[in-house]
């Protein structure tokens, strides 16, 4: 039994374990402490509750030395020395129970940022970029090596489906009730007990290979027999870890309401299923979530367009993307996103089929899949607000990919050569769309080999040239060197820069110009396909 503080306004409950230094009882009242430093008075009931204890369950964390390295230990023990709690917080928690090593750790902790700040200051401890300190986040540096960013507990205040006020707290279920999906609601403590003081551990957490979420033991190979145990406990107040097991993704609480306080944990959900779910049950959700989400879905709306890209390249990445897809259209997702009203579903299963996540991360290019002309590349773009190198890559597929799935085998070499010498563009930015294109067709791996290999030679001329020997105004010069670049490439790029700019030249090159196509391929003007 523990007498705790019960706070209620709204939908949002905020329970103390102990007298909190966030919430001061006056009578029947109490004034609750915003990070902004407001105060808000709320009339409550103080209350009796019974709680579970909060002992969590003991893990061996020992074949995950990037845990315990001596930067990570200096950070604990400075927290227990000045009497505040340090958990690793939500997804590293979720891949440390998949047996994969965590990329990128964020910690949670009782502690204010005032705390935090006076503590490290005290410590002689640099902290770094003070503008997530609103939000309760503080970065601190150890050992000027790594920087670790601690947020304070909190709950989320007037939601309005993108942005939300926070609010402190020292209750880890609280913070845990507020996060997205079970299975990155949970936390875990670390347990140094057993290290030697003198202990340094250095293994990049960097030079472990992420395995995108599949259920891999990736034990240490610098542990022997003189590594100490090290051990930790997860603490899972919403069910994550049973969820996890099964892999079942799963809202904290009620689904509607974890939406509505952000629109973007509907693509999240989405991707979290796409990355977790069991290969047998990729079409398996929950009925209930599905008509959470369908009614939601006009939230999207009030999302940033780059903020859902980041989550579709996550989604367009995975073996079961087009099932994600089907259930995010029958959900009426697409509207929302830009997407097509009629997605190509058909040449999406195909490339699937051809295997294309498997030749290729780019997100573009599985997209391309899903749309059927240069209009609903132009909405989709308006929406999501793509960079010029991924439309680019969406029209150049879409508008010649019927040509190109003939051209696969090694013989198509001279066809991807052609394109790319034909160009005014740069190679480095026109190779990767055409290597895009070969990814995407599912070439023959010896057309990609030799086509990796290759070396495309310069071009000899340039616009100055053009300009000062033949006299051609600014205006038209790119259409004079189109020409030449043809010319170049029929004589199989061997005409010199004398032999293509000689007087007999420039009467044959203005014949030429006059009746030439008004857009090369892979033009300028398609680079600024983002305004067309």
């Amino acid at each position: 039994m523990r007498l705790v503080h019960l706070l209620r306004w709204s939908s949002v409950v905020l329970i103390t374990r102990k007298p909190s230094k966030f919430l001061k009882p006056t009578n029947n009242q109490f004034s609750l402490f915003h990070p902004s430093s407001c105060c808000h008075t709320f009339t409550v009931a103080t209350k009796v509750l019974t709680m579970t204890s909060e002992e969590g369950e003991k893990i061996d964390l020992t074949s995950f030395p990037s845990l315990y390295r001596e930067e990570n230990v200096i950070l604990h023990k400075l927290f227990h020395k000045h009497g505040y709690e340090l958990r690793i917080a939500g997804g590293a928690v979720r891949d440390v129970l998949l047996g994969i090593t965590p990329k990128d750790i964020d910690y949670a902790t009782d502690a204010t940022p005032t705390e935090m700040n006076e503590m490290f200051l005290s410590e002689n401890i640099r902290t770094l970029n003070r503008n997530g300190e609103t939000h309760g986040t503080v970065t601190v540096r150890i050992n000027d090596k790594i920087n670790f960013e601690i947020t304070t507990l909190r709950i989320d205040s007037e939601p309005d489906g993108r942005h939300t006020k926070v609010v402190f707290t020292d209750d880890w279920r609280l913070d845990a009730g507020r996060r997205d999906l079970t299975v990155n609601s949970m936390f875990l403590g670390l347990d140094f007990s057993t290290l030697p003081d003198n202990h340094v551990e250095n293994t990049d957490p960097n030079d472990q290979e992420d395995t995108h979420g599949l259920d891999v033991q990736q034990p240490s190979s610098t542990l022997n027999s003189k590594t100490p145990q090290v051990f930790g406990r997860v603490y899972d107040f919403f069910g994550g870890r049973g969820d996890l097991s099964r892999r079942h993704i799963r809202f904290v609480g009620d689904a509607a309401t974890r939406i509505r306080e952000d629109y973007l944990r509907i693509l999240r959900y989405f991707r979290f299923h796409g990355r977790l779910a069991n290969p047998d049950e990729q079409d398996l959700h929950d009925p209930d979530t599905l008509e959470a989400i369908r009614e939601n879905a006009a939230g999207l709306s009030k999302i940033a367009g780059e903020r859902c890209w980041i989550e579709l390249k996550n989604i367009l990445s995975y073996p079961s993307t087009p099932m994600l897809l089907r259930r995010m259209f029958d959900a009426g997702l697409f509207p929302h996103l830009g997407f097509p009203r009629d997605p190509n579903f058909t040449e999406l299963d195909a490339a699937w089929q051809r295997g294309i996540i498997n030749r290729t991360p780019c997100a573009a290019t599985h997209l391309a899949a899903l749309l059927t002309n240069v209009e609903e590349i132009e909405t989709l773009n308006n929406r999501l607000k793509l960079s010029n190198a991924e439309v680019l890559i969406l029209i150049y597929i879409v508008k010649h990919r019927e040509e190109c799935s003939r051209l696969t085998g090694l013989d198509a070499l001279p066809h991807y050569k052609r394109e790319l010498l034909l160009s005014r563009e740069p190679s480095n930015k026109i190779r990767p769309i055409l290597t895009e294109m070969l990814h995407y067709v599912g070439c023959d791996p010896e057309l990609s080999a030799s086509w990796a290999l290759w070396e495309p030679p310069k071009f000899p001329v340039s616009g100055y040239e053009v300009q000062s020997k033949w006299s051609v105004p600014p205006r038209v010069t790119g259409a004079f060197l189109t020409v030449l670049r043809r010319q170049w490439v029929e004589s199989n790029c061997k005409l010199t820069n004398d032999e293509l700019l000689c007087d007999t030249n420039r009467s044959v090159t203005e014949a030429a110009v006059d009746m030439l196509d008004p857009e090369p391929p892979l033009s300028r003007k398609a680079k600024k396909a983002r305004h067309y």
